[in-house]
């Protein structure tokens, strides 16, 4: 058995350690003031004993059990792509006893881990956090451990069964019908992504080692759902592998939403603006032009006018030690100044487009609204922004505006610590009054959208079920296996079955398809 171990620390070291911790007596020292003084003479100091020391345990029983505890706490940290993770140390109890906790503490003591303080009882665990990365693995042939490891499987999947009837919002036919799926994925191209791994470049040891474990977590792996959330998201060994590793897998095509979590917070617009199915069609209707010219002159012109402006201020105000919050107000007004003529450009733009078909403009719909709606039905909000901040990556503008705006709890956004929430409040001012009220209510934004999206996908998974197609979620995509059971499951079929049931909620989605050559495993667009 692969059991991963502290390269440069040995068991019977942190056993040693671990003896001698126990087997002290905690005690308190009561005349702290007078013993610990720099002036004078120090008194005696007086402990008081708050708990006797343990028993000496038997080192052979703590070998294994500490040899276990490592691999499994390794094992979580290489596995999670987060620095901290989740430790089920009510399973571990069950499994090694009582001495977990103290095990625990000890490796804490050392420095080999931090253990958090915050929890829930019976809801979130403490979690944990690998401070020591010095690790290696060897091949083990031991009974006592491989019973350990096989005792807390069989615990964790009953856990996670009890879990999933309990929380779980979905019918068991529906969870059969997706671990069904689930269990038809397969590794088609093994040595490309072994080459692709140990080839790569990685930015620090842990992503190496998260990495290299997503092929052992395959291979160790029963391919169910491992969780599912209070907004019915569900959780797979699928969930988290990153993209890039994706292409190695059994996957004929991934079929997703784009700007998906924009367009659902659409919904809010459309309910507070009352705008009919046939209004919705219409706007949807309108063909994507694109302003990128218009907007990259925009932020040209914007620049040249700053750097004039700060020049001119500058030289007035040379003696001024105000002068830095006089160039900060000129240059949030300009900005507001030219997002607001873009957007009533292009909105101008829309509504001529709509009078030309003999189409009356939506009564009461703000120039931003009437933009938001069209961009993110047509998949391109986040185009434009990343535009607006070209320096910055695709994936980092997107990540930035879920959290400061779709995934922030705050209702106020500052130029200095969230800029572009500012930057969305001044483009779409009258969006953003509408989804900061949204933010108010006992049941979170983020929630109520993670709640939509996962009703929708439920509903679009049964129908390919009931299709008999092997086909799984990741989120806000799905995934379509290149298998025989899947030979007649064509891209156009699912775009269709996820066009109506968007439709159904008044949502009309831009649906992307990324298909995979399985002989050379090249991503085609």
């Amino acid at each position: 058995m692969r059991i991963w171990i502290f390269k440069n620390l040995s068991v019977e070291k942190i056993i040693e350690e671990h003896c001698e911790r126990i087997t002290q007596p905690v005690v308190n020292l009561l005349n702290w003031e007078e013993a610990l003084t720099c002036t004078g003479t120090p008194a005696e100091p007086i402990y008081e004993i708050v708990r006797e020391g343990k028993p000496m345990p038997r080192k052979t029983i703590l070998y294994h059990k500490f040899l276990f505890l490592n691999h499994i706490i390794i094992s979580r940290a290489t596995g999670c792509k987060e620095k901290h993770f989740p430790l089920n140390s009510e399973v571990l109890r069950r499994v090694i006893g009582d001495a977990i906790y103290d095990m625990l503490d000890t490796l804490e003591d050392m420095q080999l881990i931090l253990i958090t303080r915050d929890y829930i009882p019976g809801v979130t665990a403490r979690k944990i956090k690998l401070c020591n990365w010095d690790i290696t693995h060897i091949d083990l042939d031991d009974r006592k451990i491989t019973k350990y490891v096989s005792e807390t499987k069989d615990l964790l999947e009953e856990a996670t069964r009890l879990r999933l009837e309990k929380r779980t919002i979905y019918s068991q036919e529906f969870i059969d019908s997706y671990n069904n799926s689930l269990s038809f994925l397969a590794l088609s191209d093994e040595r490309g992504m072994l080459d692709y791994i140990y080839h790569r470049e990685y930015e620090s040891i842990h992503q190496q080692h998260f990495y290299e474990s997503c092929h052992i977590r395959f291979k160790e792996s029963n391919h169910q759902i491992v969780s599912v959330d209070k907004n019915g998201r569900i959780y797979h060994y699928m969930t988290n592998l990153p993209s890039s590793l994706k292409q190695f897998f059994n996957v004929r095509y991934y079929i997703d939403i784009a700007n998906s979590h924009p367009l659902l917070y659409s919904s809010f617009l459309i309910s507070h603006y009352t705008i009919s199915k046939e209004e919705l069609e219409n706007i949807f209707s309108i063909p994507y032009k694109e302003e990128y010219k218009l907007l990259n002159l925009i932020i040209v012109l914007y620049s040249l006018i700053q750097i004039i402006k700060i020049l001119y201020i500058c030289s007035i105000f040379k003696k001024d030690k105000s002068i830095n919050f006089k160039i900060k107000r000129e240059i949030i007004r300009d900005r507001k100044y030219f997002l607001k003529y873009y957007i009533h450009y292009v909105s101008e733009q829309l509504i001529k487009h709509l009078k030309d078909r003999g189409l009356k403009r939506i009564k009461g719909l703000n120039n931003d609204v009437l933009v938001y709606l069209h961009r993110v039905m047509k998949g391109k909000l986040w185009d434009e922004f990343q535009i607006l901040f070209h320096t910055e990556e695709r994936g980092k503008v997107k990540a930035s505006l879920f959290r400061e705006i779709f995934y922030s709890y705050s209702k106020r956004v500052s130029e200095k610590f969230k800029p572009y929430g500012a930057l969305f409040r001044d483009m779409y001012p009258n969006v953003w009054h509408i989804l900061r009220n949204e933010k108010g209510k006992e049941d979170l934004l983020p929630n109520q959208m993670m709640k939509l999206e996962s009703k929708l996908f439920s509903t679009i998974l049964e129908k390919c079920y009931a299709q008999g197609w092997k086909v799984f979620n990741i989120h806000d995509a799905v995934v379509v296996l290149n298998v025989p059971e899947n030979d007649g499951c064509s891209p156009e079929k699912v775009r269709a079955i996820i066009e109506e049931t968007y439709h159904a909620r008044l949502l009309y989605p831009t649906v992307s398809i990324e298909t995979y050559n399985q002989c050379t495993d090249e991503v085609e667009a």
